[in-house]
C-alpha cells in the first residue's frame, strides 16, 4: 500500500522564447526546493517523540526524477510505513489509533512559498 502513495506538488511555469536563457537558474531553484524540503522533512522527523524514526530519516531523500525533460524531482521516505507516521492510522471502527505526525507536508508547504518566489525572481529576467 505505501509503494502507490503520492502526494504531488505541481508549479506549471509557461515560458516566452527566451526561457533558454534561464534554464540552468530554474534547474537549480527547484534543485534547491527539493533540497530544502528533504533536509526540513527530516529534521521535523527527527524531532518526534515516543517512536524509532531513525530508518525512516535516513530514508528521505530527494532525487531528481529520471528520463523527463521537466524538472521534477521526487521527495520523500522509502520506508513503507512512512505514510501511517504521517498520516495516521485508525481502528476498524474508524477510531483514531496513532495519531498522525506529518512531517512531509508541512515541510512541502513550508517551500511551496520560497519556490514560487524564486522562479519568479528567475522569470523577471526575461522582461
Amino acid at each position: 500500500m505505501a509503494d502507490n502513495f503520492q502526494i504531488d506538488y505541481r508549479i506549471d511555469v509557461t515560458l516566452d522564447l527566451g526561457w533558454w536563457r534561464l534554464e540552468d537558474d530554474i534547474k537549480k531553484a527547484v534543485e534547491i526546493a527539493a533540497r530544502h524540503v528533504e533536509g526540513d522533512s527530516k529534521q521535523r522527523m527527527a524531532d518526534q517523540d515516543a517512536i524509532d524514526t531513525s530508518a525512516t530519516v535516513n530514508s528521505i531523500q530527494a532525487k531528481p526524477k529520471r528520463f523527463t525533460n521537466r524538472q521534477e524531482w521526487i521527495v520523500g521516505p522509502t520506508t513503507e510505513y512512512a505514510p501511517f507516521i504521517e498520516f495516521g492510522t485508525a481502528n476498524a471502527d474508524g477510531s483514531e489509533r496513532m495519531g498522525p505526525r506529518p512531517f512531509m507536508i508541512p515541510a512541502a508547504e513550508q517551500e511551496r512559498p520560497k519556490l514560487t518566489q524564486a522562479i519568479t525572481d528567475i522569470l523577471r529576467k526575461l522582461r
